[in-house]
Order: C-alpha cells, then structure tokens, then sequence
C-alpha cells in the first residue's frame, strides 16, 4: 500500500435498463419450443429447456462452444410468446400512462404548453438548476388551459421558443460558470426535486375530464391485479358529445393509426359496463403515445441530458422472455430418479400456454380443422378459451418474474419463487462466506481504523482474490 498514492477513481454512474425482444433474440443461442424435458429414456430432449445448446448436461458437451459442463459457462434461450404480456415489474407504471393517454389523438391529455413547460422543467432538473427551474415556473404560472385556448398558433409557436430559449441561456450560463456539468448534476435535493416534478405531472394530467388537445372523452380504466385491464363504457351524454366533435376512435387492434369521421361509423349504441382490453391493443396505443411526445418522455425517463434515445412503450410489454443457462436450473437427483429444477415447472406453463394459444388460432383459422365451425356458439366458445388462455399465459409469466403478482397461484400453498424472489434472498458467496461475523477471513469495513488500510480500501482473503477477478 502506498499511503503516498491514494485511489482517486470514483464510480460517476450506474445504469439499469430492459433488454429489448431484438437484444433477447440476438443473445439467445436457441429457441425453446417443447414443453417436454426428457424423453421415455431420461435423456434430454431437442428444443426443450435442458437443451444441449444451452449448456452441457449429464456428461454431454454443449453444442453451442463444445466444453463439458466443468467449464461450459452455459448459454441462455429464449422463449417466444404468442401474444405481447404485460411485464408484471412495470405493470403500474403502464396503467398509469394508459390513463393518461387520450385514446382518439395519441398525445397525453394535457395541452401543449402545458407539456411543453413540463418538459423544459425537467430539463433544467436534468442540469440540477433548481433556482432556475422555481423561475422558470414562477414565469408560466399566469398561463392557464383557458388562456391557451384563445392563443392564436402563432403566439402558441412563439411562447413554446421563447421558453426554449430561456432554458438554453440557462443551461448554459450554469455550463460557463461552472454550476453545472455536461453529463448533468445528480444530487438528493435534485432527485426529489426531480420526483416532485413528475409527480405533479401525472396528476395535472389525471385531473383533466377530457383532452386538452381535441376535446374528446376518452374512457376510463379499471385493473384486475396484474394480469387483465378493463376500459369502461362512456355515458350516453359524453358519447353525444364526441360525436358532436365529428372523430371517433381509431382502431388501434388493427393498427390504424388516424382518426376517421363520425359519419363513416355506423349508430350503434354500445354496451353498458366494462370490457376486456387485449395486450396488443394496448401496446399499440401506447406506441402512438410514445411516438407522439417522444420529446417529453425523454426527459421524463432519462435522468441525465447526454441519454437521448428514443424511449418506446415497448419497455412495459415482453414478446420473448429469457431462459437461463442450463447451469443455473440443475435438477436433483434421488437415486436413479431425476427431478426438474423448479423454475422449469414455471417455464413449461408458459411453453404449454404458448403452445395452446397456437392451436386456438389455427382452430379459429380453420387451419387445422377438419370441418370449420359451422355456428356462431361454436366459434364463441373457441374465442373464449382463446381470452382465457391469454390470461393464463399472463400469469404464467408473472408467476416465472414474480410469485407474488401470480392470481392462479393456490391458497395456503407456497408459491414457487420466481426470478425477483431469488434476487432478494439473503444468501449467497459474499454473505455467507465472507461478511459473517464470525468469519475469521470476512473482509468487512469495521468502525475502529484499521492501520493497513485507507478509508477507500477494503481487505480481501486470498483465497477469493486467487479465484475472483475484480477487474
């Protein structure tokens, strides 16, 4: 050690982040398709979750670099699902930009300046130029939506520069005196400040009865946990009143994007209560969403002002879930008799889900189908299993990230913990063997000063330097 020298490095920043269905299909070395472990004779099955491709198994080398299981590091897979499922981590969050999306324009249901405000806000948050942030908010308190409504575009377009402008002189005023930094400034204070912001965001735009933008009443949506949303009939009088406005709701299952006129749909008075929104629906309005205020969800998901990529809606759906490497899913064994690991069990729901909702397609398609369905109560009850199995594959799913957030799970029984419960537990290499109390070689920072050590160094066993590189 060298007193003379100290450790003058820093950790300035750590990122956390989804993988993308494009990332997953490109790290994954093979597809799982078969819900079938092994064969009659105990060996592993092609295309199923013990596959060789994903790491050596009983004495087998891996196909995929050709070592044993001693040094194969095992490779993951990926399993494609039939139809996009809410991701159960971030289920609240996208039930909260649901509300807040005005389904007949694809903008949020705040007015532009209001959103445009917000937006140079947080972007002076960004920076960690709270002073100049209470300014700039102490500057636009005067306008209000009824103001806006009687601004001509012009002077719409003019305010929107002359607030963009105030933001880059302060910007970059803070840069040339030193106030600030190009990668931003994070602190508590900002952090707070920066959630406080967001916060009144949301719930400026959850006050709005209708959108700011075209006008129209969108419906309102209810959750049943988190597997299933629900979006509830308009009243007759907020139906008139749409139609008065002359736009209807585009198809967002077929994907159409643009609004049609009223009159083109035909006067169908329509159901009271709720209905079931499928996945794909939502994905696909929230896609519109997302494209159209890419500007304010920039910087209301990115912390820092050098992230500038495109924030997709595709963050709060799964399309391909990952497979861990063989060697992380090892079966016990009880005598001759073999036992799949747990987290198989939570896989193979999900492949044989999977593979119901392939063979109802095709049924419905006729595909498959000796004799088409020949009346409409068969062709309902096709579609029904069809819903249901959506469902299912959507508690399948959370059942294999989060046992908790599983509705099929039965009562009085443990659940078998999913990915987040085994990141939670207490266990593990460090915690167990190095950082115990009553380990003689636990390397731990203590309260009384040790001589040997600065106040950034931390003692480490020999044994876990000769076998850990920290590099």
């Amino acid at each position: 050690m060298d007193i003379a020298k100290p450790v003058g490095s820093e950790v300035s920043s750590v990122d956390f982040g989804v993988l993308s269905t494009d990332e997953i299909r490109k790290l994954s070395a093979k597809q799982i398709t078969n819900p079938v472990v092994f064969d009659t004779l105990g060996h592993t099955v092609n295309n199923g979750l013990y596959d060789l491709a994903l790491g050596a198994f009983l004495r087998n080398l891996c196909t995929t670099c050709g070592l044993d299981e001693r040094f194969c590091p095992g490779h993951q897979g990926h399993i494609e699902l039939p139809v996009p499922v809410y991701n159960p981590l971030f289920f609240n969050q996208l039930y909260t930009y649901l509300r807040l999306s005005c389904l007949y324009c694809h903008h949020l249901k705040l007015s532009e300046l209001e959103v445009h405000m917000f937006t140079c806000k947080l972007r002076l948050i960004q920076y960690g130029l709270l002073l100049e942030a209470q300014e700039f908010e102490n500057m636009v308190a005067k306008d209000s939506a009824d103001e806006e409504k009687q601004i001509e575009p012009e002077a719409k377009q003019m305010l929107i520069e002359k607030r963009t402008k105030f933001v880059d002189f302060a910007i970059a005023a803070a840069l040339e005196e030193g106030r600030t930094l190009e990668k931003g400034l994070v602190t508590e204070i900002v952090g707070e400040e920066r959630k406080r912001t967001i916060h009144l965001f949301y719930a400026r735009i959850l006050t709005r009865p209708k959108c700011d933008r075209c006008g129209m009443v969108s419906p309102t949506f209810r959750k049943d946990g988190f597997v299933k949303i629900f979006e509830n009939s308009l009243r007759e009088k907020q139906i008139l009143e749409n139609r008065m406005k002359g736009l209807t709701r585009p198809d967002m299952l077929r994907k159409s994007g643009t609004a049609t006129p009223a009159t083109s749909v035909p006067s169908i008075k329509p159901a009271l209560g709720s209905k079931y929104i499928l996945s794909t629906e939502v994905r696909n309005i929230l896609r519109a969403v997302f494209a159209n205020e890419q500007r304010v969800m920039q910087v209301v998901f990115h912390s820092r002002p050098q992230l500038q990529g495109y924030v997709s809606a595709d963050m709060f759906f799964l399309q391909a879930l990952i497979v861990p490497p063989t060697r992380f899913r090892l079966p016990s064994k009880l005598g001759d008799e073999i036992h799949e690991n747990t987290q198989n069990e939570l896989l193979s729901a999900v492949l044989k889900t999977s593979l119901l909702i392939k063979d109802l397609n095709d049924q419905i398609a006729g595909h498959h189908s000796k004799e088409k369905a020949s009346s409409a109560e068969a062709r309902k009850v096709l579609f029904n299993r069809l819903m249901n199995a959506f469902v299912t594959i959507q508690n399948d799913v959370n059942a294999f990230i989060d046992a908790s957030k599983n509705q099929n799970a039965a009562a009085g029984k443990i659940p078998i913990p999913g990915v987040k419960q085994a990141l939670e537990k207490k266990e593990g290499l460090f915690r167990k063997h190095m950082m115990g109390k009553r380990v003689n070689y636990a390397a731990r920072s203590v309260i009384s000063p040790d001589p040997n050590l600065e106040t950034n160094e931390i003692g480490v066993p020999p044994v876990f330097r000769g076998q850990i590189d920290l590099s």
